[in-house]
């Protein structure tokens, strides 16, 4: 029995001490990357994507044994109804759950900014130009014909009413890309 307490005592430590360290982790760690990709060899693409890192505990159980005591009673009934009766105590192993540790997961999500930042070398000088997308959901972007092509999709892009407001963002999103190709 003291044994037992023992060992509950010292998970009991563990615990509190793990949770002390774990405590010193922020809760959200946030880092901005800033993606680079040479799309043709005069432009370069740069975007930058905010990715967003959440700490949190699990418990696994920590399984052990753990010890009980029986107490059995027999008797012979040889004058009567209890009577020539025996006591005998056993001690009984079995496995059971002796404590919880606690194990720092971490979730990371990253979203690209619907920005982009073009840089075009033309061999005397480096401009920037920057197209912000914003106002629409997730793009990407492909390389065709020495042609920069970015296709976004819209927020509301699910909804059937939205179909003349995307129409006119995409006559707005061609105006852009048309001001972005003519200054490549």
């Amino acid at each position: 029995m003291r044994r037992l307490n023992k060992v509950v005592i010292a998970v009991l430590i563990l615990i509190f001490l793990s949770l002390s360290a774990i405590s010193q982790i922020p809760g959200k760690l946030v880092n901005v990357f800033t993606n680079s990709e040479q799309v043709t060899a005069n432009i370069a693409v740069k975007q930058d994507e905010t990715c967003t890192t959440e700490f949190y505990e699990e418990g696994n159980d920590v399984y052990g044994t753990c010890t009980k005591i029986v107490n059995s009673t027999s008797c012979t009934n040889s004058t009567g109804p209890n009577t020539g009766c025996t006591t005998s105590q056993e001690e009984v192993s079995y496995g059971c759950i002796t404590g919880v540790n606690a194990i720092l997961r971490n979730k990371t999500q990253c979203s690209p900014e619907g920005k982009y930042l073009l840089e075009i070398n033309d061999g005397s000088k480096i401009s920037k130009k920057q197209l912000d997308f914003g106002q629409w959901g997730a793009c990407k972007y492909e390389n065709e014909n020495n042609c920069l092509i970015v296709i976004c999709v819209a927020h509301d892009d699910l909804k059937a009413s939205s179909l003349t407001a995307r129409a006119a963002k995409a006559a707005s999103a061609l105006k852009y890309a048309t001001a972005a190709f003519a200054f490549l």
